[in-house]
């Protein structure tokens, strides 16, 4: 039997609306599923007109979308200065440090990177290592030589603390504490100290013959420079560098300033301005 609604009383038939009505929050989420399928409806009607699907001036379905681009940001480039490492006479290890008997070096002090060069060496000496920028500058120097017809060796190179000391106490025993004043370095002010100094000899020279008299002795002191060594202790500057005229004794500056002592004749401390002020009166002594 088939209830018929018109035949309930009227407060049946409200009664009956009331239990089919939907709940509040079962409203609520179907207010929300209208809202976003209405918000869906208006992005499919926007991509519609911004393709051009429809009537009006577009291109057609076809048309590829169009995707926003940024605005282009320009980024200065950031503009880092080079690394301005100049030469000191004050400053241990670089090419122009000034060591003489009035200018020390510090306590202790050793060269980085000593090595010995690749080229002949004095049978006899102690000391074979010199920094590595001295030992190229060396080998560079000693390959030019043998073509103009000269066989160089290195005499001597780089000399610690300890080893100056036993070679001044030689010389007291030897010859007395005034004749080693004046013809050995006091420990800690030799520029063999430093590793930047070279005494360069000749391949068998007797030992009765002086380096300076030869004619390898004659190129060595027209071509350092050119190698960027320097002739540090010449005979006619004794009264300033305090050393003796020593021939041998090589300086490793760099072919810049090399040149210009070479063209100037001058020593470093002339260049840079510390002449002794008392330099005519000091008593020259061998380095």
């Amino acid at each position: 039997m088939i209830s018929d609604p018109l035949l309930h009383p009227p407060s049946s038939r409200a009664e009956h609306a009331t239990r089919r009505a939907p709940p509040p929050h079962r409203r609520r989420r179907i207010v929300l599923a209208l809202g976003t399928c209405g918000a869906a409806a208006l992005v499919a009607v926007g991509v519609t007109f911004a393709t051009g699907d429809g009537r009006g001036d577009a291109t057609g379905t076809n048309a590829p979308a169009v995707t926003p681009v940024a605005p282009t940001t320009t980024i200065a480039p950031t503009t880092i200065a080079p690394p301005t490492t100049l030469p000191s006479i004050d400053a241990p290890g670089t090419l122009w440090w000034l060591v003489n008997r009035d200018r020390p070096l510090p306590d202790g002090y050793v060269p980085p990177d000593l090595l010995t060069p690749n080229v002949p060496l004095k049978p006899d000496t102690g000391a074979t290592q010199v920094t590595a920028a001295t030992g190229a500058a060396f080998e560079a120097m000693l390959a030019d030589a043998a073509v103009a017809g000269f066989q160089l060796q290195l005499n001597s190179g780089y000399r610690s603390y300890e080893q100056q000391q036993m070679l001044y106490d030689r010389f007291v025993q030897d010859y007395g504490a005034e004749v080693a004043a004046q013809r050995v370095a006091p420990p800690g002010t030799s520029e063999h100290q430093t590793g930047l100094a070279a005494d360069v000899g000749l391949v068998g020279l007797p030992d009765d013959q002086l380096f300076g008299d030869t004619d390898a002795s004659v190129w060595v002191t027209t071509n350092a420079h050119r190698f960027g060594f320097v002739i540090r202790y010449p005979p006619d500057k004794a009264h300033i560098t305090g050393y003796d005229n020593e021939p041998w004794h090589l300086r490793y500056v760099g072919v810049e300033l090399a040149t210009e002592l070479q063209a100037g004749g001058l020593t470093m401390e002339e260049h840079f301005g510390l002449v002794p002020a008392a330099a005519e009166a000091t008593t020259a002594t061998t380095g």
